[in-house]
């Protein structure tokens, strides 16, 4: 039984790139079409060193991104962090890292001298 805009057969490949993300890609069949076979998947995964340098390339991207960010804050005189969802830092400006109540610490997180500001970090 087929999904309900007809698309049934599946096939998908996740790649780690070297930022830590996953790039994930998944490509569908509508349901009248055969189900990807050995030799249909063989194909696909042809494109994989090409998904991983696009990846990579996209990643890259958005940390140039970032950096911008960052570094157009600092002309308006603000420190600024970019952080993940993890607390690891992404990007930081100058006058960020010139700060003496920032603390740099293990695996590329920040933390703040003051307990109080640590705990709303």
């Amino acid at each position: 039984m087929g999904s309900e805009w007809g698309w049934n057969h599946g096939a998908a490949t996740a790649i780690q790139i070297p930022s830590g993300d996953s790039l994930v890609v998944h490509v569908q069949r509508r349901e009248a079409e055969p189900a990807f076979d050995r030799r249909s998947i063989a194909a696909l995964d042809s494109f994989r060193p090409h998904l991983a340098r696009a990846g990579l390339l996209a990643a890259r991207w958005r940390l140039q991104r970032l950096n911008a960010a960052t570094e157009a804050l600092a002309l308006v005189g603000l420190p600024a962090a970019v952080l993940d969802r993890n607390g690891r830092v992404l990007a930081t400006n100058r006058l960020m890292e010139a700060m003496t109540h920032v603390r740099w610490l293990a695996r590329g997180r920040i933390g703040l001298v003051d307990v109080h500001a640590q705990s709303l970090l």
